[in-house]
């Protein structure tokens, strides 16, 4: 298997494969791959709302900056 970094679609693959053969073999394996998916996915999401917090402080102390500039 291949990771290729797209979490929403290996969650949906592996719960389609699930619901066309719940009793697999491989069943517990793509139950478990959904798990690592959703953390994935999750994990990227926090990175992404870390990172727009972290560029509205940048534009904030610049604001900041520029207010104290003008008031001196």
């Amino acid at each position: 298997m291949q990771y290729t970094g797209d979490s929403l679609s290996a969650i949906y693959h592996f719960k389609w494969y699930l619901s066309l053969r719940p009793k697999s073999s491989k069943a517990n394996l793509a139950r478990q791959r959904v798990g690592l998916s959703v953390c994935d996915f999750v994990a990227k999401m926090i990175l992404i709302q870390e990172l727009k917090i972290s560029n509205q402080r940048v534009d904030l102390i610049a604001a900041m900056d520029k207010l104290k500039t003008e008031n001196n």
